[in-house]
């Protein structure tokens, strides 16, 4: 990881929205290319629209998932197909199409969540 990028991500877990969570990775050590792109997604179970920020720059990939009131930084990891995200016991999977929310604490963890599929904007 690059030098500050550990402290960026401490703040970036410190705020309280998906708003924040952009502002914040506006603040991370990114290169020339990276990318920062906000994504809103209309999940099952829930009203009010998902909103995550995914953070590339070369190697290292990251989605801030609000999950359970709070913005989660997840980590990309290995994937059969579309890209998995891993935070605490939260997986995050975008197949570009649609992404699955899940907890990995649950017997049921085979099945999401949290089904959802991104808002045409």
């Amino acid at each position: 990881m690059r030098p500050g990028l550990l402290s960026a991500l401490a703040l970036l877990i410190a705020l309280p929205s998906a708003a924040a969570a952009q502002t914040a990775a506006d603040a991370l050590p990114l290169g020339p290319d990276a990318r920062v792109v906000e994504v809103r997604y209309a999940c099952t179970g829930m009203k009010a629209p998902l909103a995550v920020t995914y953070v590339t720059d070369g190697p290292n990939s990251l989605a801030v998932v609000p999950v359970e009131g709070a913005p989660l930084i997840m980590a990309a990891t290995m994937s059969g197909s579309g890209v998995r995200y891993m935070g605490g016991f939260w997986l995050w999977w975008d197949q570009g199409d649609h992404a699955d929310l899940y907890d990995q604490r649950t017997p049921e963890r085979s099945s999401p969540n949290r089904a959802c599929e991104p808002i045409a904007e």
